[in-house]
This record gives structure tokens, C-alpha cells and sequence, in this order.
């Protein structure tokens, strides 16, 4: 049994550090280019395993060099990348991350990503349904997302949907999701799709965590998290870093509070030592390169 899978997208990251976004029209001189593995199903089954899980990645890539890449990058962490399809027809997914002084901007093209089908889910739904966890984003279709979420909630595998990139279509699998994590931008699009009259953030969170009986966390970026705890919003701030690189923050506070939570560890905890490491993984550059073990966290909880 796997105490976190994790089915979702496998990139490689071209970084580039520029010291503003280019106008239409315009074009801008670089200062630097970073090639990395990426993709925020890998993202966050790395962040999982690094504090400790038993994690399984499920997804594509492509034959390619980057696939090669990708595959060499994974087999040094310690997880299980035995059932990672590798397709000969497409290439391997590419993101390409604009980064920015205290922020950055994201293209993502799929690849291989978009050939996580249903034979494929089919080829691996014994192990969703021997996991604790199911771990899920958008950036496979979605299709597929849908169809595992179902896998998992029929074998009450608990279920953690972040819902990025953005649909609406998520509104509609609410009663399949025990835990969802969208940032402070996708819950309003959410709350904009599906309450005819939505309310505060507050108001909101509250009025989907009632209704579903789902534990609902919206990352706040620098300002840390809000989340829902008997029937109250409450908030926790981030400790103090000095930024470099906010790519893959997400996807490591994602990644540890899947893997606290397969462990049954207290939820407040389980936020506590994601939002801490969220925090830490910002220091580096790079979406894996600053992901924290649980001795770091640790060390930096006050």
C-alpha cells in the first residue's frame, strides 16, 4: 500500500529570470535560462516523498530526451516511478516559467501529459485503490481526473484535488473531494461558477464545507493559508524567508500535507509543517530544488 499516489503531470521547466514580463510586441533580453523537472503532479509527489511518504507517481512522458531527463531527475528521490507510461508518438511536457523578481508567470504545453487516457487508468487503478491518498491537479485531462476521483471515493481512498490550472468543471465533483486547495485567484473564479450569489472568501469557504462536508484550504500566497476547522475560518501566516523563487510553493505545501495526512497526523499539524515548508521551498530557485525534508521543517517551526 502506498501511503500517497500521486496521477498528475510530469514536465520539464525551462526557467528563464527576467526583471519584468515583455509588453505585446516587445521583446526582452534574458538574464538567465535553468532547464528542471517540473509539472505539478512531480512537483508534488517529490514534496511528499522528500518528508517521508511511500509515493507512487502516475503519469507520461514522452520518448524523448526530456523524457529521459525527467525519468533520470525521478529515479533519484525516493519514490516509485515504475508505472510512469513512456509514449513514442508525443513529447514530453514543457513549461516554460517567466520568473520575476518576487513572482513569476506560466505557459504549460502538455505533451505526453495529455495521453494520461483511460487504458491508462485502467492499467493502474489497483494501485489508486491500494493508496491512503489520491493526490490530483489539472494538468492531465480532466476527464481522467474526474474517473480517479470516482476510483478513489468507491474504495474510500481520501482524496486531495488542487484545482490548477483553473476549470469550472470541478464544481461538479465536490461530493467525490474530501480536501481541495485552490489558491486565493482559482476559489474566487470557483465561487464565481458555482454560487449565483457569492458572498466573502469567508462565506464562501464556509458555505462549501458545510454543504460537502470538505475540508477546504485556500493558499494565500504570501500571506499564507485560510482553512476551515469546526465550522470557523482561520488563518496562518507564513514564516519569515527571504524569496527567491515562489515556483513549486504550491505543489510542496500540497505534496507534505498529503503525505501528513496519510499518516493520520493531526490536521492543524499537517498545515502547519506544509505551510513551513511551502515557505523554505522558496529560498531556492526552482520548483523542486528548495523542497524541504522534515528535519528542515522542523528546525525552522516556531
Amino acid at each position: 500500500m502506498y501511503d500517497v499516489t500521486v496521477l498528475g503531470s510530469i514536465n520539464i521547466d525551462t526557467l528563464m529570470s527576467v526583471d519584468r514580463a515583455p509588453r505585446i510586441g516587445e521583446t526582452l533580453v534574458g538574464n538567465d535560462v535553468d532547464y528542471m523537472l517540473g509539472g505539478k503532479g512531480c512537483n508534488q509527489a517529490v514534496a511528499a516523498s522528500r518528508v517521508g511518504a511511500n509515493v507512487c507517481m502516475l503519469g507520461a512522458v514522452g520518448a524523448d530526451s526530456f523524457g529521459e531527463k525527467a525519468l533520470s531527475y525521478l529515479s533519484k528521490e525516493s519514490l516509485d516511478i515504475t508505472q510512469v507510461k513512456k509514449d513514442s508518438v508525443i513529447f514530453t511536457g514543457i513549461a516554460t516559467i517567466l520568473k520575476y523578481p518576487q513572482d513569476n508567470s506560466i505557459i504549460v504545453i502538455p505533451g505526453a501529459n495529455s495521453l494520461v487516457d483511460e487504458a491508462y487508468l485502467e492499467s493502474v487503478e489497483e494501485t489508486i485503490r491500494c493508496s491512503k491518498v489520491l493526490l490530483l491537479q489539472h494538468e492531465i485531462p480532466l476527464k481522467i481526473v474526474e474517473k480517479s476521483l470516482k476510483i478513489a471515493k468507491k474504495n474510500k481512498v481520501m482524496t486531495i484535488l488542487n484545482p490548477a490550472p483553473f476549470s469550472t468543471v470541478v464544481s461538479k465533483w465536490f461530493d467525490l473531494i474530501d480536501v481541495i486547495t485552490p489558491n486565493e485567484i482559482e476559489f474566487m473564479e470557483l465561487c464565481h461558477s458555482y454560487f449565483e450569489n457569492p458572498g466573502t472568501m469567508e462565506e464562501n469557504m464556509l458555505r462549501l464545507s458545510e454543504k460537502f462536508r470538505m475540508k477546504v484550504i485556500v493558499t494565500l500566497g504570501s500571506k499564507g493559508i485560510a482553512y476551515v476547522l469546526d465550522g470557523v475560518v482561520n488563518y496562518m501566516e507564513n514564516i519569515k524567508v527571504t524569496v527567491q523563487d515562489t515556483t513549486g510553493a504550491g505543489d510542496t505545501f500540497n505534496g507534505i500535507l498529503a503525505a501528513q495526512l496519510a499518516d493520520d497526523e493531526d490536521y492543524t499539524a499537517a498545515l502547519r509543517l506544509a505551510n513551513v515548508g511551502a515557505s523554505i521551498s522558496t529560498e531556492k530557485f526552482g520548483a523542486q530544488t528548495g523542497m524541504p525534508n522534515v528535519e528542515e521543517i522542523l528546525s525552522r517551526l516556531v
